[in-house]
């Protein structure tokens, strides 16, 4: 794979109907799952690599996202942009803090 973000796009596709039908907290089990191996393949517990566990975490959340699109749960368009006024807002206060203002 050319980057993290070829690999996560095919594991993405490769899994795009896997768990469809499956409750959110089955969802959540299984990302927490590969959390758990991602947290241990950075002690030396886990024999699959970092980026390996990190891309399939990716593809999890972005097919979850897509799953709960499908379902009627989207986002609202004010709530992000909400999300990224009060993210903007942050990053500007901690630059003043970093500024000395």
């Amino acid at each position: 794979m050319e980057n993290g973000f070829d690999l996560v796009n095919a594991l993405r596709i490769l899994h795009k109907e896997t768990w469809r039908d499956e409750p959110e907290s089955y969802w959540l089990a299984r990302l927490m799952q590969e959390v758990g191996e991602a947290g241990s393949s950075l002690v030396g517990d886990h024999n699959d690599p970092l980026d390996w566990e990190l891309a399939q975490i990716a593809a999890i959340c972005l097919n979850w996202l897509d799953m709960r699109a499908k379902r009627g749960e989207k986002l609202t368009l004010a709530f992000v942009s909400q999300k990224m006024l009060d993210y903007m807002g942050k990053q500007e206060r901690s630059a003043l803090k970093q500024d000395g203002a």
